[in-house]
């Protein structure tokens, strides 16, 4: 065992950092071909060692290609178990680190080299010292502290980066508050956390040199004293008339260095004025350039102030929200404050709600800490979580990277879902923090789910409001589908049951309390039968639980052929009428899941009961409200079940769909029309409502959103996008790309991204509509073309969107193919993103139970339901090139349908006015050179 010494109050300890280089990722299958290691102390270097290792196979092109190292470089190199005793010998005794140090350990250990000392893994304390971090791969931390990321995945390269970061890691211990190190180590202590001898080490040398720190930290911002930012005045006043305000001598004018005059934005800030102060419903299409943030902040703040009536702003990405929060607001605010002439009227607040599950809630995220017994995901999770508690003012899971599965399940058992007898912890509550500064905003902003919970809830989840401003409001639809209608998977149906189930389940925490309140022998009796009628009906609920959704997977393979495996997109819908041949059966499990649930239902009544006796007692009130939360979750998932199976009508449709686990499957229920329910729950209140986004109209029209959404505004504006687009893009469509049904369509797809990339220097993202479709692909580019100085990166493959967009506009010579969250949302402006592929026209699924019941409504459902929402998507989808008037570059539509087919000509319609031009593939490179005039 390493020994850890302690030296005039310094720890002293030798560290050896190691990174291999593998044939793959497989330590049974594959084999190392590069070694290196680095031995230093906090000091510095002391030696290092590397050598090439002969794998004793061919070596994958990929990897060569990922490495740099080829066949000829390891012809002559030594066989990894000649090197074992150089090795041994070099690391002697040191703490051995590395980024996933478990990855190089065991090839170590499959090659013949036991290392039986202490290792310390930098990807998991990264993880943890840096909560918010985006990317914990070795290159993303290396360029987040700015290392030299030039000869990534060589072994001697990626040692050094890791020794940097381990540097790092040293330096922000010693910097973090001395209670959360505390913390921290005792967690790593009870969750057997390979880390923590060296956690205890600097431990012992931040204790003996800060033996006061832990009495003098000052104690965390409280964020209900926080100011708003807002752009300073400067003592210059404005007219608040819009006219003037959008002029180019007006506030914003002033505050944005980049500011043009634009018609199109003063039309519309004049619509949602007109909007708002009527009383009254508008749609709105702003294209791309228009500014419609400002459009709509600015005479929203305006009503906001004049009438004291709040306004709720909608959205559906956190793009958007964050853009509103941390830009547009806080000009808006500014713009509008110094046209007031009464100072006690002029701020203007503003902030962001969302739902329960966003919070993470203090009492249960303390009570899961304190647990006796963690294992070490939970450990790494709860660490992470203490560490971002000493800065985090909101506690919104948005700003936490849970890039991790497990850890992404554990939130929902932290998160403020449920929690509705809580009293916080120590008073402290963030989800009642959010909500008490939004009941004291002029402004909200919110996303569609919140506000479609909220309308489902009968307006109980969001202050009372005067105007709301909904924009990408062509998601509004699927918004209200999915709230309005039900999904119950196994795995959620068994976490309902987890709070009664384990060491800390409800019962087992009623029994530690029996001394303590001195209860009788009659409630102590009462509570014990419950616990045991409970305990009974547990068991074979579960048991219930793991039928019915297994039987659910059988009918989906004797529906489908007896397909050996699913793809998530599979989906079976169940018509009403003509039930599969398994129905009968799962509609037995269902009546017995309805009495098991009763049961355990008339249990935890009864424990409540006697429980309420004694709710003077804190830990009393906090099982009572597990017990509330606990009931209201099981009778939820059995009424899911219920109306399934048994209380089907013809307004919804029905499915059953691949779960994450490919033993079970999930059963969903939709509304096959929402138009209705909006006109009543949403257009019908006394508020105005104002719709817009840069893609609401098909053929000029709004006829078919109006439709969709069961709205008749009293105004409509469509206003197309101020952007020059003959001078800033050109649409390109290659002659001889064949149809996408056909053989050798994707190899010319590959073909066109390559060339056409390679013309612009990478600066390229192409759009899938099918990931199966992506990864053959990549896979192609790949295989074919990845010899070039291209980064090609895939969604799903090479990093969350986030990741790539990141990597991209650091790393311009990226080729990056995306799906569905590539169409919209992504904002890259100048020369980041030049070539932007289309490469089929986005066409919603035929199988797909949500559009097939509702395309049954329709004479012509192609023509009247399908392409209107393709168009839509599809102009989602160019909206990413030409952000501002100073882009440029080229679309490609890789799709012959647009060219050959009847309706083809409406998807070019729906574009701006620009050149097209229809080469052949072989001249694309030179196509996109000259229009870049590269």
């Amino acid at each position: 065992m390493t020994q850890l010494t302690q030296n005039n109050g310094q720890i002293k300890n030798n560290y050896c950092v190691i990174d291999l280089e593998t044939t793959g990722l497989d330590n049974l299958t594959d084999a190392i071909i590069e070694i290196a290691v680095i031995k230093f102390d906090l000091d510095g270097i002391s030696e290092t060692y590397q050598s090439f290792v002969n794998p004793g196979r061919e070596i994958p092109p990929f990897i060569s290609d990922l490495t740099g190292i080829f066949d000829k470089d390891v012809l002559v190199a030594p066989e990894f178990n000649s090197i074992i005793p150089k090795l041994k010998e070099f690391i002697g005794d040191s703490i051995l680190i590395g980024h996933n140090v478990g990855f190089d350990v065991g090839f170590l250990r499959e090659f013949g080299f036991n290392f039986e000392g202490t290792i310390f893994d930098t990807l998991d304390l990264s993880y943890v010292i840096h909560p918010t971090q985006l990317d914990y791969s070795l290159t993303g931390l290396s360029l987040f502290l700015d290392l030299d990321i030039s000869n990534a995945h060589r072994a001697m390269a990626d040692c050094e980066n890791t020794m940097n970061l381990f540097i790092n890691l040293v330096t922000a211990i010693k910097n973090m508050k001395l209670r959360t190190f505390v913390e921290i180590n005792n967690m790593a202590t009870k969750g057997s956390w390979e880390s923590l001898p060296v956690l205890q080490a600097l431990l012992s040398e931040r204790l003996l040199s800060e033996k006061t720190q832990e009495n003098t930290l000052s104690p965390k911002a409280d964020p209900s004293t926080e100011s708003q930012t807002e752009i300073q005045s400067k003592d210059r006043n404005f007219s608040t008339d819009l006219q003037e305000l959008f002029s180019d001598h007006g506030a914003l004018a002033y505050s944005l260095t980049a500011f043009e005059e634009r018609q199109e934005q003063l039309d519309m800030a004049v619509m949602v004025k007109e909007t708002i102060e009527n009383n009254s419903t508008s749609v709105i299409e702003a294209g791309t350039g228009v500014g419609k943030s400002m459009a709509y902040l600015i005479p929203a703040i305006q009503y906001a102030k004049d009438n004291d009536k709040r306004v709720v702003i909608s959205t559906n990405t956190i793009n958007l929200q964050d853009q509103l929060m941390e830009e547009d607001l806080p000009i808006a605010a500014w713009a509008v404050k110094t046209g007031h002439k009464t100072a006690a009227n002029s701020d203007v607040r503003y902030s962001v709600l969302k739902g329960r599950r966003n919070y993470l809630c203090l009492k249960k995220f303390r009570y899961f800490a304190s647990r006796e017994q963690l294992d070490k995901s939970e450990t790494i999770l709860i660490s992470k979580i203490l560490v971002w508690l000493d800065t985090t003012l909101t506690g919104d899971q948005a700003e936490l990277n849970l890039s991790r599965t497990q850890h992404r399940f554990l939130w929902s058992r932290l998160n403020a879902e449920g929690a509705f007898m809580c009293g916080g912890y120590n008073g402290k509550c963030f989800l009642k923090q959010a909500r008490e500064e939004a009941s004291t905003s002029d402004l909200v902003v919110v996303n569609h789910s919140l506000l479609m919970a909220d309308l489902k809830s009968g307006r109980s989840l969001l202050p009372e409001f005067g105007a709301l401003v909904i924009d990408e409001a062509h998601h509004l639809e699927d918004q209200a589908t999915q709230a309005f209608g039900f999904q119950v998977s196994h795995g959620l149906a068994g976490e309902t049951l987890s709070p009664l189930r384990g060491r800390d389940s409800i019962f087992s925490n009623i029994n530690t309390l029996f001394a303590p309140l001195k209860m009788n022998a009659e409630d102590v009796r009462g509570l014990s039968n419950s616990s045991e009628s409970v305990a009974s009906s547990l068991k074979s609920l579960q048991d219930s639980f793991n039928i019915l959704f297994s039987f659910a997977t059988e009918i989906m393979k004797q529906s489908t052929g007896h397909k050996s495996s699913f793809l998530p997109s599979d989906k079976y819908r169940i018509k009403i009428g003509e039930e599969p041949p398994l129905w009968d059966d799962l509609c037995s499990l269902g009546r017995d899941i309805e009495r098991q649930v009763s049961s355990i239902s008339k249990g935890l009544i009864a424990a409540n009961r006697v429980l309420e006796k004694y709710e003077n007692h804190r830990s009393v009130v906090e099982i009572l409200g597990d017990i509330h939360n606990t009931q209201n979750s099981i009778v939820e998932v059995n009424n899911f079940i219920q109306h399934f199976l048994f209380e089907r009508t013809q307004n919804y449709v029905y499915w059953i769909s691949l779960d994450h686990n490919p033993d079970y499957s999930t059963l969903s229920g939709a509304p096959i029309e929402v138009g209705d329910q909006l006109k009543d729950r949403l257009f019908d209140q006394d508020f105005s409502v104002v719709i817009t986004s840069a893609t609401l109209s098909t053929d000029g029209s709004f006829q078919h959103i109006n439709q969709r959404l069961g709205i008749n505004p009293e105004y409509q504006l469509l206003l197309g996008s101020p952007f020059p687009y003959e001078d800033l893009a050109t649409v390109v469509m290659p002659t001889d790309i064949p149809d996408p049904r056909e053989p050798y369509y994707e190899e010319m797809v590959a073909k066109n991204i390559y060339q056409a990339a390679m013309a612009a220097g990478g600066r390229t993202i192409a759009l899938f509509t099918s990931y199966s479709s992506l990864k053959t692909v990549f896979q192609l580019l790949k295989d074919k073309y990845s010899g070039d100085y291209l980064d090609i990166l895939a969604q799903g493959m090479s990093g969350t969107p986030r990741q790539l967009i990141e990597r991209m506009k650091k790393h311009p010579e990226t080729v990056l193919l995306g799906t569905s969250s590539f169409w919209e949302g992504i904002d890259l402006r100048g020369d980041a993103l030049q070539v932007l592929v289309i490469t089929r026209l986005p066409f919603d699924v035929p199988s797909d139970p949500i559009y097939s019941a509702r395309a049954e409504k329709y004479s012509n459902p192609f023509m009247e339901y399908a392409l209107p929402n393709a168009i839509i998507r599809f102009r989602q989808g160019f909206g990413r090139l030409v952000r501002s008037n100073k882009d440029r570059g080229a679309v490609f539509i890789l799709d012959s349908r647009v060219i050959n087919s009847r309706y083809g000509h409406r998807f070019i319609k729906a574009l701006p006015k620009m050149e097209i031009q229809r080469p052949k593939s072989e001249e694309v490179e030179s196509i996109v050179s000259n229009w870049l005039g590269i």
